[in-house]
């Protein structure tokens, strides 16, 4: 994507529902492909685990697995 004159700011996760902000470039680039590909949020979230051309374009270098909570 062109680089612009603004400064890169990061989605902020609102009222701590998300641990993590990423890049706007990165954010516009899951919403783009969610859209050409027509796939649902959670839909999307599995591609981007799945598929590495998907991860690459959206310049995410590596997701980190979910982690599940041991039995209490």
């Amino acid at each position: 994507m062109a680089k612009h004159g603004g400064s890169h700011r990061a989605v902020l996760s609102q009222g701590g529902q998300w641990p993590t902000a990423y890049p706007l470039e990165t954010m516009l680039r899951i919403h783009c492909m969610q859209h050409w590909y027509n796939l649902s949020d959670g839909a999307m979230e599995d591609a981007l685990y799945e598929i590495a051309s998907m991860r690459l374009f959206a310049r995410l270098s590596w997701i980190a697995p979910c982690r599940i909570a041991p039995p209490s």
